[in-house]
């Protein structure tokens, strides 16, 4: 077989492998009524700046993400999602993203400002005020918080089903 080939049934990482050991092999008949992984996280919006060092300031919010996740949240990060569709150069389309992302905050129980990384940008503050108008819980977290958190997200999940050691 040649190099980088994949073999059928062949699993991506170790996350999925050691889920798949942890709960067999499911048919979708068998998950079709499962509960959804994380169903029950609260939704926490995740402001950061984007522009600037957009490379860096995209690994920094992806960061963000897998620290709220470590803290049972689920986050939601629109500037990972809609500079990838819409041209944040173009103001209509800047706009457009903008206003997507406010809808989405909307829906969020907290806004998580992970304020000392690069300060608050326009869009940042934008989002910070209309959670204030709207009686959404800000919190300001600290660069430092996040940064050298380790997460295993096996042991996450064998702890959260009472099978941790």
């Amino acid at each position: 077989m040649a190099a980088g080939a994949i073999k059928q049934g062949y699993i991506k990482n170790s996350f999925e492998e050691g889920m798949m050991a942890k709960l067999g092999r499911l048919t979708r008949k068998d998950m079709k009524n499962a509960p959804l992984f994380g169903s029950g996280y609260r939704k926490v919006y995740i402001c950061s700046p984007y522009a600037g060092d957009i490379e860096e300031n995209i690994a920094a919010a992806k960061e963000f993400c897998r620290f709220a996740i470590k803290k049972e949240c689920q986050p939601i990060a629109s500037h990972l999602l809609y500079p990838q569709v819409l041209n944040d150069l173009d103001p209509m389309e800047r706009e457009m993203g903008l206003s997507f992302g406010l809808s989405l905050l909307s829906e969020c129980e907290e806004v998580w400002v992970f304020k000392d990384f690069k300060g608050i940008s326009d869009g940042m503050r934008s989002e910070i005020n209309y959670a204030y108008k709207n009686k959404i819980p800000v919190r300001f977290i600290p660069e430092e918080t996040v940064k050298g958190v380790k997460w295993d997200p096996i042991k996450s999940y064998d702890e959260s089903e009472g099978g941790g050691k």
